[in-house]
């Protein structure tokens, strides 16, 4: 084996080597961000955990309140019946009313949480996108590498088999 093919092939494994030392490094890369990117989910499904806890404790204070409320309008009521100071017509027709308007209060306070809730899973879902976006982009890195490394491990597999067909001559 002449000088030159001695070069050519220390070249070769040093290219080889590089290779595959920038493949590992990628990976890396690809490794790191893959974490990352676990770590933001598992941070937004807690996020979003949060929401929908906040929002259902928010809808039974609203149902407490208003049987609270309930309680307290219905003994008022009996009260002002014992007392017989009203008609009775008057003292019912008043409450009915007073129970229409605590539902709607009820309704309110859940039509808030819901609201709320809504505004808080449109914030998240911003940063889902971007999460989507940036797993996006690492598989068009990862391929890209794939390509680019399969193409030039062809090219060292080829030079391999040029030095083998020189040294036999």
């Amino acid at each position: 084996m002449s000088l030159n093919e001695q070069k050519e092939k220390l070249s070769l494994k040093h290219d080889e080597r590089k290779l595959k030392f920038e493949e590992k490094k990628a990976q890396a890369k690809i490794n790191r961000e893959e974490r990352k990117i676990k770590r933001k989910e598992a941070k937004i499904d807690k996020k979003i955990e949060s929401h929908i806890e906040k929002a259902i404790n928010k809808i039974y204070n609203a149902e407490e309140d208003a049987e609270n409320d309930i309680d307290k309008l219905l003994s008022a009521a009996d009260e002002e019946i014992e007392l017989d100071e009203k008609p009775i017509e008057l003292v019912l027709f008043k409450t009915e009313n007073k129970l229409e308007e605590i539902l709607l209060n009820a309704e309110l306070k859940m039509q808030k949480a819901k609201n709320e809730l809504i505004k808080n899973f449109e914030k998240d879902m911003e940063d889902v996108m971007k999460l989507a976006s940036i797993e996006d982009d690492l598989e068009s890195f990862k391929d890209e590498m794939d390509e680019v490394s399969t193409l030039l491990s062809e090219k060292i597999d080829v030079e391999k088999e040029i030095l083998a067909l020189n040294s036999k001559d």
